[in-house]
């Protein structure tokens, strides 16, 4: 009876362990994007964070996390509450139209290709489709910011169409 007794006591401790090493993994950098735009946040164990963007990584936006009923809650509260789902791997936060998925592994940010040296009109002869859009310093995901941009060569004539604006000629 006593053996069996120290089984179980154990085996409680082992759970009651692993839940608390669970908790503990979402601590430290969690990386992901938003409308292609590369984000960083930190999680602490004091129940603090801080988020990055590419686009401004020396202005750090902070506040206080809370983990409750397998999500991760930020800003609870405030007028900024949010909650990601906490898989274990990942955190996903999602709205009427965008989704933001956090893993531990850094995101590869958008890289252009260098322009074709010695392009010809008719190298982009046929139908195109942006993927990424720059302004203001910025680049994201043109469909993901409602932004995406449709082209179509044929011959010397170039039609643009963005879908909102129109058509360009």
């Amino acid at each position: 009876m006593k053996k069996l007794i120290t089984v179980l006591f154990a085996m409680m401790l082992m759970f009651s362990m692993t839940a608390f090493a669970e908790e503990a993994d979402l601590t430290g950098e969690w990386y992901g994007t938003l409308m292609g735009i590369s984000i960083t946040m930190n999680f602490n164990e004091d129940g603090t964070y801080a988020m990055t963007m590419a686009m401004s990584p020396d202005d750090a936006k902070e506040g206080t996390w809370e983990l409750r009923d397998g999500e991760v809650v930020v800003d609870p509260g405030t007028d900024t509450e949010g909650s990601f789902a906490f898989d274990g791997e990942t955190l996903t936060m999602a709205g009427d139209d965008y989704e933001m998925v956090l893993t531990r592994e850094p995101v590869d940010e958008f890289v252009p290709a260098e322009p074709a040296k010695d392009a010809q009109l008719e190298d982009y002869e046929g139908e195109w489709v942006s993927g990424m859009v720059e302004a203001m310093g910025v680049t994201v995901d043109g469909k993901a910011a409602g932004l995406e941009l449709k082209a179509k060569v044929e011959g010397t004539t170039v039609t643009l169409d963005s879908g909102t604006l129109g058509h360009f000629y």
